[in-house]
């Protein structure tokens, strides 16, 4: 019997080949039209933003179900113990704060 896992990691290297080998050449047509109203360095600055604008927008999907600390979305936590957001320990939470101020700061730099 196949382990509930094993199908997952393939169904996972399966999309991880598809976003590597199928997408790039599914949208080849549409760079040129897309990208041609802007200069190089126009270009890249937006696809360096994109990532924050991903961020961002997948923020105001995990931001509500984190905070709203649903039953639903607790159980399949894979420790007991608190989010560190929540943690008593300033130290804990001024961290939290640092980490993602850090990634925030990456995307915009980068």
């Amino acid at each position: 019997m196949i382990k509930e896992d094993t199908i997952w990691k393939a169904a996972a290297a399966l999309q991880s080949l598809f976003w590597f080998f199928a997408v790039p050449p599914l949208l080849e047509p549409h760079w040129e039209g897309f990208w041609s109203e802007y200069s190089p360095l126009q270009a890249q600055v937006l696809l360096n933003e994109m990532g924050l604008a991903y961020f961002a927008i997948a923020a105001l999907f995990v931001i509500p179900i984190y905070s709203g600390n649903y039953a639903f979305f607790e159980r399949f936590k894979i420790s007991e113990k608190e989010w560190h957001w929540r943690s008593e320990n300033p130290k804990v939470r001024i961290y939290v704060m640092y980490s993602t101020s850090c990634v925030i700061s990456l995307h915009l730099m980068y």
